[in-house]
């Protein structure tokens, strides 16, 4: 009994008010009470943070910050732009494609010669062969151990990512996720493969401003948009600047590192970025021959003619930011040549670019992706469903 039978406290003993009913009770019974409501209000605490967090979180989806609105408008002028530039791209095409039909296409593909397949073919295997040397200078570049990879094992993650990265877009992100699974179970992490793959991004785009800017200065009038000589050798200059200016940032050294935090990109030494460069260059010359073996016959005047409409062409869909740059190389390639061409010419450069899409594209997408489920289905346990 924590009181009195008749419900009153004696003189003698000390009384407190307690805080809710103002009624006098013992000292003792006091500290009961006392206690009782103390493990009250910690109960009830934790509901009332979460109510306050729910109430927070409400304010904000409400308001929302000033840097996600300018993110959100990025995104969306981004997206807008790409759209905007694949429509330009479609309303070219239907120009140039106007007159045809897919019977006059389909006749195309029966001119083609064994040799002229045979041809390409070997030029996309050249390609691809090229960029596994470039993945394995990238692991020489990235260190940390990520040159103790096998040589099978990076030509293999070298053609599953090149072959995704191409047709599916971000090949940034895409071949990093590749590289990220592949190399894992060599204990390289994911800054070595980010290095590895800002490495292999580079080089094509390194390639391309070089074999570029060569096409371009040795060209008298750029087929390309039918350019004067004045904005041909201005735009060959530019390719050859960047080009330059990478093997100079390459030539200083470790000590002109670039990045935030402890991401920062070192350049890689001088034989390497040479070792690059030549490579980069050799994958866009058999690259453009798997094209080059396509074409009809007398389409160009010359390589370097070939060679700078196929790059300019290149530019403009990797700019698009376009998976595959789908539509915009088309357009980039057929509209200085097509409108010379009588209609059989032009059904065949239709043809040309359809089977050079299946090529250097399709096939290569669907070998990595037998590849890469097959390599998924050695991972899996034996035990597991």
């Amino acid at each position: 009994m924590l009181g009195h039978a008749n419900g009153k406290c004696p003189p003698s003993t000390p009384t407190r008010t307690f805080p809710y009913d103002r009624s006098a009770v013992a000292t003792s019974q006091w500290k009961s009470r006392h206690a009782v409501d103390v493990r009250y209000q910690r109960r009830r605490r934790p509901a009332c943070l979460r109510q306050c967090a729910r109430r927070i979180v409400r304010r904000q989806r409400r308001v929302p910050a000033l840097g996600d609105r300018r993110a959100a408008w990025r995104r969306a002028a981004a997206v807008t732009l790409r759209l905007a530039v694949l429509l330009i791209a479609v309303v070219a095409l239907r120009r140039e494609l106007a007159g045809l039909d897919r019977g006059q296409i389909a006749d195309a593909f029966r001119h083609y010669d064994a040799w002229q397949i045979a041809l390409a073919v070997l030029g996309t295997a050249a390609s691809f062969a090229t960029l596994g040397l470039v993945e394995l200078l990238a692991l020489r570049y990235a260190e940390r151990g990520a040159s103790n990879i096998p040589r099978r094992t990076a030509f293999a993650t070298s053609f599953v990512a090149h072959a995704f990265g191409q047709s599916i877009g971000f090949g940034l992100l895409t071949g990093a996720a590749v590289r990220l699974r592949a190399y894992s179970k060599y204990d390289v992490g994911a800054e070595a493969c980010a290095r590895i793959s800002i490495f292999a991004s580079a080089t094509p785009l390194l390639g391309l401003c070089s074999l570029g800017a060569v096409a371009l200065l040795a060209t008298s009038r750029s087929p390309a948009l039918v350019w004067s000589r004045a904005a041909t050798i201005s735009i060959g200059a530019a390719m050859a600047a960047l080009v330059l200016a990478y093997l100079a940032w390459c030539s200083l050294g470790s000590n002109t590192r670039v990045g935030v935090g402890r991401w920062r990109l070192t350049p890689p030494s001088p034989p390497i970025a040479a070792a690059q460069l030549s490579l980069a260059v050799v994958d866009w010359l058999v690259t453009g021959t798997v094209l080059y073996a396509l074409v009809p016959h007398g389409t160009f005047a010359s390589l370097a003619g070939f060679l700078a409409t196929y790059v300019v062409a290149h530019a403009a869909g990797i700019a698009s930011h376009i998976p595959a740059g789908a539509g915009v190389f088309e357009a980039a390639f057929l509209a200085p040549i097509a409108p010379g061409l009588a209609t059989p010419g032009r059904a065949r450069l239709v043809a040309s670019l359809l089977a050079y899409r299946v090529l250097y594209y399709a096939l290569p997408l669907c070998a990595a992706a037998a590849l890469a489920t097959m390599s998924e289905l050695r991972r899996r346990p034996s035990g597991a469903p």
